[in-house]
């Protein structure tokens, strides 16, 4: 997180916000922990003092608080209300990255360098920036396969999943932006059996893993060999998973939430779910207040 800033006057009227932003929100005579606040698809934020979305998509911060400012002195039906002092409250923001970035996509697979890359405060990543980012192809990469995973910030429940082909340099694909939190997988041509991918800010080692014998077969146990700390979010672990609707013959991603530290902490095996090739399981962290 960047620093917060003393007062409104210091606060950053540089950048201009676009959707995938994470801010944090302090409105100092409220005296509560601040709040995190993302920019969704829709460039408008959730606004929780007001219960009422705002969209913030082009501005900078400082006009994101003087906007919170002016609105937090009536309620959600317009009337005055007289909490603050003069009537105007003194609303800070800050960003919530410390490295200059809107936040992190990871490239994983038969790339030379698979890795988290960082998508620029100013501008976009590309797809083709982020396969650059990490090296670049390897010989053996499939091109024409590449998988992108993205969940919703706002809502961990929806989660979208699509392959595209980048074996022409011009298409348009190349140019797709990426957002902040995206899985991108390069298979390999000569890819064969199953496996699984873990990922996630609270899991230590991501990456795709064989599903094979003598190797994990749940979602605790593949937690586990990835390894996790105490800012680990285990009691939500999110298994994502491609469900094909008997009836249409498409396929929809499922999401199922895990509670791995029940399993791990009490031995409670019937919250447990069997792996099933090409499960994706996403270890977030836990949100603390500052």
């Amino acid at each position: 997180m960047f620093p917060m800033p003393v007062s409104m006057e210091n606060i950053d009227s540089d950048h201009h916000l676009i959707p995938g932003d994470k801010i944090i929100i302090d409105i100092v005579e409220d005296r509560e922990p601040r709040k995190l606040l993302f920019v969704d698809e829709k460039g408008t934020i959730k606004v929780p003092w007001i219960e009422k979305s705002i969209p913030v998509e082009d501005l900078t911060l400082r006009d994101v608080a003087e906007h919170l400012r002016a609105a937090l002195q009536f309620d959600k039906d317009g009337n005055k209300l007289n909490f603050y002092q003069d009537g105007h409250p003194i609303v800070l923001a800050t960003y919530f990255y410390n490295d200059r970035s809107r936040g992190r996509a990871v490239v994983e697979g038969e790339v030379q360098k698979p890795d988290n890359v960082s998508i620029p405060m100013d501008g976009i990543l590309t797809l083709s920036d982020a396969i650059r980012d990490a090296g670049g192809f390897n010989s053996g990469a499939d091109r024409e396969h590449i998988g992108i995973l993205h969940h919703d910030p706002m809502d961990p429940t929806k989660t979208t999943k699509e392959t595209v082909n980048m074996t022409d340099l011009m298409a348009k694909v190349a140019g797709k932006a990426v957002l902040p939190g995206d899985i991108i997988t390069v298979p390999s041509k000569t890819e064969t059996g199953a496996y699984y991918h873990i990922g996630g800010k609270g899991a230590l080692h991501g990456g795709k893993f064989p599903l094979q014998a003598g190797g994990p077969t749940t979602v605790a146990e593949a937690v586990q060999l990835a390894g996790f700390d105490n800012f680990s979010k285990l009691s939500a672990v999110r298994l994502l998973r491609d469900v094909k609707d008997p009836k249409t013959g498409q396929t929809k991603t499922e999401t199922i939430i895990v509670d791995v530290e029940d399993v791990l902490n009490n031995g409670n095996k019937t919250k447990d779910v069997p792996l099933q090739n090409g499960d994706y399981i996403i270890v977030e962290q836990k949100w603390i207040a500052w």
